[in-house]
């Protein structure tokens, strides 16, 4: 009945197992009461290991002599040990490293102990060590129950608390410590007010009464909800009353994947939103300066019909770009600026017509001319605006400005006027460089609506330049040694009947001349010609395209260009009429008369580019009492000797050369205290690509024939 009753029971109860064989021990003898006992333990504890085998206690019973005599199967398992079946007979102290009989005198002492022993993957356990109150044959029975991650919980939370506050230190914000029911249990702030306030208010509350707005609430719970479900950290911003925080949400696990507590750290990114924001505005804004910049490198100059429309255009599209109030072009001419057009036009119209004079601004006109940009956040107290105060500024309610030059070759051409009104403006970089690219591609469009202007004029005045070179058999060529190459003109392709106006070779080979004798004559003078700059004026007896021979006189020189390279300059003339209507006459008489005839004229050519005389033939000392080099060392040699009440004459004429790309004028001119009359005639040059490349001139000495005129006509000189 007795073992029945053991064997039915769940849990064996050893005081009432003890009392049981004490009876059986006084009524069939105590070695056959112990004998039997012995079985009937072995079996109940054979019941009872079903029960702690899959626990995390340990039942452990060893005997007098500290052998181990009996332990549950889950020691495999807790102590990370497969010595089962090893450890019986094996003392205690062999197995778990420490005293037993100091143990067992602190457990009757305490009625327990805490012990920490190395299981055999080196980790530290920590069991909680009970004596089961058994007294049998000497057998001890201890119940070792696993506490570690109880133990380590605590020692992670106790740490996890240090780094908390250590956290706190250095980021000055505020946490919460809530557990898995979203109740605040812990609140940590180095602001110790704050802390008290917090506690004060939220201490034991749920987080759902977070001073937040409910949707701000929701989003912090669905952080959680996810940290929780993934089991890592997370984190959500929120934004409440214009302060921003940054939430990290750290859930925090038992090695058995339960909830114990979540850590919440709030920290302000107020700061860090704001200038992640600014970022994102800035960049948007260089975008904007940067599409406005491609939108006119792409801009066709030439779909518009003046240069004030470019302006306007201009200044239209830089406004939707640029975060100011006013845009504005002015012109720069004769130590002033003079408004040309601006936006919003609202502003501008008071300004229409308005210049601005350098002696009434000089610090101002001294930083534009020298290419300086002028940024002025404060134009009321800047050094170089604050001459504009009471006329200017305080009557357009101007704050700031950014005035930004524009220059061509050199010099200052107009400015970009940036202005803000109402409230003052701190101009960013981004908005100084966009000025500045602005300076350059208007400099150049405007270089190119100039020219483009020009070319109009040379294209009307191109057929009346062909008439006049044809009515006088004329036509210039320019020769390049080091590659070789001839560049005609019209004119000179004409007399020559070349089709090309580019040849690659000299335009004088053997072929064109009637003899060979002729030929060696020429190339010694051509030779001379390139390599002791000796100059040519010959006539020969050319061979053209369609066979036949034409008299052609040649003036040729041999100059440098700016980079430092020879280059042949030269006229043809046709003179074949001439030539045959005086054949009659003796070779001696015919050069006599045709030098006569050319020496009161001086050819010039003069290279547009290069800003330099080319060429001027040398009877130049005759007319002008000046040599060859002293045209080509001094390119405003004429304001030596031009008569000082006909210098605008010469100026005007150079005007009327652009845009009519001729002109036609009489001048005197002083030569040893004595006036000379000078007729004047010059046209504009072309190359086979059509452009403007050389000015060519003729001066002749009419002195004679006006002096005659006034002696016979009564009339002045310039009704005549």
């Amino acid at each position: 009945i007795c073992l029945m009753i053991l064997l039915n029971l769940s849990f064996i109860n050893l005081n009432h197992f003890v009392i049981f064989a004490n009876v059986i021990s006084l009524s069939y003898g105590i070695q056959l009461g112990i004998n039997y006992i012995n079985r009937i333990l072995l079996k109940s504890i054979s019941i009872s290991q079903q029960i702690v085998n899959h626990g995390p206690m340990i039942i452990l019973a060893f005997d007098k002599d500290e052998k181990i005599t009996f332990h549950s199967k889950n020691i495999e398992r807790i102590l990370n040990t497969s010595a089962s079946g090893n450890l019986y007979d094996k003392k205690m102290d062999e197995y778990f490293h420490f005293d037993t009989q100091r143990l067992l005198k602190d457990i009757e002492k305490d009625k327990h102990r805490t012990l920490n022993i190395l299981d055999y993957k080196g980790n530290i356990k920590h069991l909680l060590v009970e004596k089961i109150d058994i007294d049998l044959s000497e057998t001890t029975f201890l119940a070792f129950t696993d506490i570690t991650e109880s133990n380590n919980m605590k020692i992670e939370i106790e740490k996890d608390q240090k780094r908390l506050k250590s956290l706190l230190k250095h980021t000055g914000d505020f946490i919460f410590v809530i557990n898995e029911h979203q109740i605040i249990t812990e609140i940590f702030s180095k602001d110790e007010y704050r802390k008290m306030e917090l506690e004060y208010n939220l201490q034991g509350k749920p987080l759902s009464e977070l001073p937040y707005h409910e949707n701000t609430i929701h989003k912090i719970e669905d952080s959680i909800y996810d940290a929780i479900d993934s089991k890592h950290s997370n984190s959500v911003e929120i934004n409440h009353n214009d302060q921003w925080y940054s939430i990290a949400i750290c859930p925090i696990f038992t090695k058995n994947d339960l909830l114990t507590e979540l850590i919440l750290i709030f920290r302000d990114i107020s700061t860090e939103k704001k200038n992640q924001l600014d970022a994102i505005r800035s960049e948007k804004y260089q975008q904007k300066l940067d599409s406005c910049i491609l939108y006119l490198s792409t801009c066709n100059i030439h779909s518009f019909d003046s240069i004030e429309s470019y302006y306007s255009h201009f200044v239209e599209l830089v406004a939707k770009a640029i975060n100011c109030t006013n845009i504005s072009i002015w012109l720069y001419s004769d130590n002033s600026l003079q408004f040309i057009t601006g936006i919003p036009s609202d502003s501008f119209t008071i300004k229409e017509n308005a210049i601005l004079f350098e002696s009434d601004l000089p610090n101002y006109f001294y930083t534009i001319k020298n290419g300086l940009m002028l940024v002025a956040d404060n134009a009321a107290t800047h050094p170089d605006t604050v001459e504009f105060k009471e006329n200017y500024l305080q009557k357009h309610n101007i704050k700031s400005i950014l005035d930004v030059p524009v220059r061509i070759n050199g010099k200052l051409k107009a400015i970009i006027c940036f202005e803000n009104t109402d409230f003052i403006k701190n101009w960013t970089q981004e908005e100084t460089v966009f000025a500045k690219h602005l300076s350059e591609m208007l400099s150049r469009h405007i270089s190119e609506f100039n020219q483009k202007e020009i070319e109009k004029k040379l294209i009307k005045t191109e057929s009346n330049l062909y008439r006049y070179l044809q009515i006088a058999n004329m036509g210039f060529w320019e020769y390049h040694p080091s590659q070789d190459t001839t560049i005609l003109s019209n004119s000179a392709a004409t007399i020559l009947q070349e089709s090309n106006y580019q040849l690659s070779r000299q335009p004088f080979l053997i072929d064109n001349f009637n003899t060979e004798m002729e030929f060696l004559e020429f190339k010694h003078q051509f030779d001379q010609l390139l390599q002791h700059h000796k100059p040519i004026d010959t006539t020969i007896k050319y061979k053209v395209a369609d066979l036949s021979f034409k008299w052609i006189r040649i003036y040729a020189e041999s100059t440098h260009n700016i980079h430092n390279v020879q280059v042949i300059n030269g006229v043809f003339q046709d003179v074949n009429e001439s030539v045959l209507n005086q054949f009659s006459l003796s070779q001696s008489e015919y050069y006599f008369k045709l030098i006569n005839e050319t020496i009161e004229d001086v050819f010039w050519l003069y290279d547009i580019h290069d800003q330099k005389v080319e060429y001027i033939s040398p009877n130049c000392m005759q007319v002008f009492n000046k040599t060859q080099d002293e045209y080509y060392q001094k390119n405003d040699l004429w304001t030596t000797y031009v008569h000082p009440d006909d210098f605008d004459i010469i100026k005007n004429a150079h005007v009327l050369l652009h845009q009519q790309n001729y002109y036609e004028i009489e001048y005197r001119i002083l030569v040893n205290n004595k006036v000379k009359w000078i007729y004047e005639k010059s046209f504009m040059l072309k190359n086979k690509h059509e452009e403007h490349m050389k000015n060519s001139g003729i001066c002749i000495d009419i002195t004679s024939k006006k002096i005659k005129s006034e002696q016979n006509s009564p009339l002045p000189l310039v009704d005549q």
